[in-house]
């Protein structure tokens, strides 16, 4: 039986909605045990609350948004969380299309105390530069997102960060809700704070996979580069060594400022200028890339495990990376990202050893020399 409409609305006009939310939801625990969100609906309407009063478009996405009540997963069922009796909060359902899709959409992040504190307990050859590790993290969120893999309730939220340890414990992302606010408070690792979310959620996250299939993404027997997209190559032609760049620019122009951080743009806006009616510079340039290349094929055929794989989080796609030995003296310089398409291999562009290790670790630990520093 529902709460008499009668007596309702002889107390409604000097309670907020919220208190006339409240007292529905105790007076149906009292009386039938529990609150089912249908009836629940029903009774407020009855006492003239709407969704649209309560600022939201659905009962559910109310209870959902304030602290002081809990909602099971199916939704049908309302708690008072001050409520002794209330059950605890549960999983959210991960399909929901309302789980933000960027890390600092789902809680507030302080980048500069949340990486200073990971540096202290991540191993030695994690110590990748600040915006490197930063875009790491959210990837990994994001790709824990699609794949089901974060652990959150109206309180706490996990994720496996895809980092380790020095002694390979793996490190999580720790999220709590303090005064209504979702806060990325810190790294969490082995100890009190990974068994207390464990015993909450069950389990720990998993790290996520990107759905890797690295034994069917690349066939050595049949590997063979179809083509190579050199005009974007040449656009980012500031990733190529610095004694590379100086040493193929183009008559005319100032070579100085190569080396000058804050005089790279123009300097790279008037390279590819030059170069667009300079074709002897560019056939240059795109014959010692293609030795660079063939190199690399030679190292790969001899060794498969150079070819490493990696992921891009800005185009949500996996990738292969191949060393390259730029000035033929052994060194890696750079790496020539390479993308399975079917029944070929394409070249679109070349990244920096720093952009390469970033997208290698989002797969997994790092094992390649090449990359390692």
């Amino acid at each position: 039986m529902l709460l008499n409409s009668n007596t309702m609305n002889n107390t409604n006009q000097a309670m907020t909605p919220k208190q006339v939310v409240i007292s529905c939801i105790s007076r149906m625990i009292n009386e039938y045990g529990k609150c089912a969100l249908p009836n629940l609906g029903i009774a407020l309407k009855e006492r003239s609350i709407t969704t649209q009063s309560l600022g939201v478009r659905k009962y559910s996405e109310y209870f959902e948004q304030d602290p002081d009540f809990a909602l099971d997963e199916r939704k049908v069922y309302v708690s008072l969380a001050s409520n002794a009796n209330a059950p605890a909060r549960p999983t959210i359902d991960l399909s929901n299309p309302t789980l933000p899709i960027c890390l600092e959409q789902f809680a507030e992040v302080g980048w500069k105390e949340i990486l200073l504190e990971l540096s202290s307990i991540i191993s030695p050859e994690e110590q990748w530069n600040v915006d490197s590790i930063k875009n790491y993290i959210k990837s990994q969120y994001s790709a824990s997102r699609v794949e089901k893999r974060i652990l959150f309730n109206r309180e706490y939220a996990i994720f496996h960060s895809g980092l380790y340890t020095q002694d390979d414990d793996p490190i999580y992302a720790f999220i709590e809700t303090i005064n209504g606010r979702r806060m990325f408070k810190q790294f969490i690792t082995k100890g009190r704070e990974t068994a207390k979310m464990s015993s909450i959620f069950g389990h720990l996250p998993k790290r996520a996979t990107y759905g890797r299939a690295e034994d069917k993404y690349f066939d050595q027997s049949r590997f063979c580069i179809d083509s190579i997209n050199f005009d974007h190559i040449l656009d980012r032609y500031s990733r190529l060594p610095i004694d590379f760049q100086v040493q193929y620019a183009p008559d005319g122009l100032d070579k100085t400022l190569i080396t000058k951080e804050n005089e790279q743009d123009e300097y790279n806006k008037a390279f590819k200028a030059v170069l667009v009616n300079d074709r002897q510079s560019r056939d240059a340039i795109e014959d010692r890339l293609t030795g660079s290349v063939r190199r690399a094929l030679c190292r790969i055929e001899e060794t498969p495990s150079e070819m490493v794989l990696g992921y891009n989080f800005r185009h949500a796609n996996l990738e292969h990376l191949m060393p390259l030995d730029i000035n033929g003296d052994g060194v890696v310089d750079c790496a020539l990202v390479i993308i399975n398409q079917g029944d070929s291999y394409y070249a679109p562009t070349i990244i920096t050893l720093d952009m390469a290790r970033c997208s290698a670790r989002t797969i997994g630990k790092i094992t390649a020399e090449w990359l390692k520093k």
